[in-house]
């Protein structure tokens, strides 16, 4: 099973070194709505959430100088399953994230299918 994370901020290419600065981290992956810092998990449980709110607080009006407003950003969670699929958030995560104006994405896919490309879902 495939568990990924994906942290997505629409931005044009010219300015995509421009965010990896202000975040203070290199993008991974690029597709045409811009910058993209993608995490598969491994083995442990990853805290994405607060991983890419701790990225992103504290940069936004940086962000936004360059053009990209919190409804260009998005946090997304790929996720391959088995027979059933379950999901469980606290409410201190939810709440963080809508502080912060954060889009919440999630795309579930049963494992006799192939994976799904970033772009594909956005399309």
């Amino acid at each position: 099973m495939k568990n990924t994370y994906i942290l997505g901020i629409g931005v044009e290419k010219d300015n995509m070194s421009l965010v990896d600065k202000i975040l203070g981290i290199q993008h991974n992956n690029e597709t045409h709505l811009g910058w993209v810092l993608e995490i598969e998990e491994k083995q442990e449980s990853i805290d994405y959430i607060n991983f890419f709110l701790n990225i992103l607080e504290g940069k936004y009006n940086a962000l936004e100088q360059i053009g990209v407003t919190r409804d260009m950003i998005s946090i997304w969670r790929y996720y391959e399953y088995d027979e059933q699929c379950n999901f469980e958030f606290s409410p201190q995560e939810l709440k963080r994230m809508g502080d912060n104006g954060i889009t919440f994405c999630i795309s579930c896919w049963d494992t006799g299918e192939p994976y799904p490309s970033f772009e594909k879902v956005l399309n």
